[in-house]
């Protein structure tokens, strides 16, 4: 009776999301309890029911159970880039973010929380964070820069890493207080910028 309302392909996909999701549990769960590098795949898939062979047919490394949907979110900081006004590219990439960490803000609070834990505390997850800014910072500022009708330029690789580091440190420092929100988190390190760079400014010159 199910398979003639949703198909067989469609109880294949179901099967297959909520393998990933026990996986990713289980997983996020190890990671809290016994921290990123003393939790193994095998111990993974075992608190999931599964084999490590199983594991990998969803997850390349345990990196990509933190890392669990880049492609996905920045299609989604790409469209919200392209439904922007042509504006001058510090206030393209800061109106972005914004609404950026709305989306992000949309996602269970301790889940955030312990995502930006795991990033804290490991090294090797600092390392691939770093990579996928590094990754994201090119690709938007190369936007910008075609946004302008001009070529990358210093400015638009300047802006678009600036702003993706202030999204990470929002995340790192927020947490998930309940008195405040991820955005309100961004502005704040937005708003510290401003003041950092005001301040460099107004410096005397020896």
């Amino acid at each position: 009776m199910l398979a003639s309302v949703v198909g067989p392909e469609g109880l294949r996909e179901q099967k297959k999301r909520q393998a990933r999701e026990a996986l990713e549990k289980a997983a996020l769960g190890l990671f809290e309890e016994r921290g990123f590098e003393a939790s193994t795949i095998k111990d993974i898939a075992g608190a999931a029911g599964m084999s490590p062979r199983t594991f990998f047919r969803y997850f390349a490394s345990k990196e990509d159970v933190v890392f669990s949907q880049p492609g996905e979110e920045f299609a989604v900081l790409k469209g919200l880039l392209s439904e922007e006004p042509v504006r001058p590219p510090l206030e393209t990439m800061k109106n972005v973010l914004m609404r950026f960490a709305v989306h992000l803000q949309s996602q269970p609070p301790e889940e955030i929380r312990l995502r930006a834990k795991l990033l804290a505390r490991s090294s090797s997850l600092r390392r691939r964070g770093a990579e996928e800014i590094e990754t994201w910072g090119e690709e938007l500022a190369r936007d910008l820069a075609a946004r302008e009708g001009v070529e990358v330029a210093p400015k638009h690789q300047l802006i678009a890493r600036v702003g993706l580091q202030a999204m990470v440190v929002a995340g790192t420092t927020w947490g998930g207080e309940e008195e405040s929100s991820y955005p309100q988190r961004l502005t704040q390190m937005f708003d510290e910028l401003e003041s950092a760079f005001l301040e460099v400014r107004t410096e005397p010159t020896l």
